[in-house]
């Protein structure tokens, strides 16, 4: 009963205050494992269960004041 998760994210300054960002994550739960990606709704398979496997993407964008 255990799980890998991969998760892969990149940002990049468009200004001094200013970032775009992306992040790309991969989870598979093994056996009885129950593990969740934030925003689980979003996951392009849908909510994964015990073993199963999930997938998603982020993007957005951030400024500071």
């Amino acid at each position: 009963d255990d799980y890998r998760k991969l998760v892969l994210g990149y940002g990049y300054n468009l200004s001094k205050r200013t970032e775009i960002y992306s992040t790309y994550a991969w989870l598979d739960n093994r056996g009885r494992a129950d593990q969740m990606l934030s925003g689980a709704g979003l996951n392009t398979q849908g909510l994964n269960g015990p073993g199963g496997t999930a997938k998603g993407i982020e993007i957005g964008i951030r400024h500071s004041f």
